[in-house]
């Protein structure tokens, strides 16, 4: 997912690639570096992980959260001058929202053992 923004004087850009699986049992969310070569410069990595937290917590389908995911951020590509730690956070936050979309995610019940 790319975001940009060019309104005159300094603009806002991030590029952000990621991946959806499935979490390991019993984790609700994890989230995977997997840039290598600077790609992505360190602290903007972390603002990725905030956007994608954000999107997948106010919940994608009916409103509900997002769970049992593992999201890979593999790729992408910064400005030296247009990048900025607000548009790292949007693109990860658009990036996980496209995903969970293309993935079409199912609302599962809540499952009970009464007796």
């Amino acid at each position: 997912m790319k975001y940009f923004r060019h309104t005159g004087g300094r603009g806002q850009y991030a590029h952000v690639k990621l991946r959806l699986l499935g979490a390991p049992r019993g984790q609700h969310y994890v989230f995977v570096n997997c840039i290598t070569g600077g790609s992505i410069p360190f602290e903007f990595i972390e603002l990725v992980e905030a956007g994608v937290r954000e999107a997948l917590s106010r919940g994608l389908v009916a409103g509900y959260p997002t769970d049992g995911v593992q999201v890979e951020l593999y790729d992408g590509s910064y400005h030296d001058v247009d990048s900025s730690n607000a548009a790292f956070k949007i693109a990860g936050f658009l990036a996980a929202r496209d995903a969970v979309q293309k993935a079409a995610p199912v609302l599962l019940e809540p499952v009970m053992l009464l007796e």
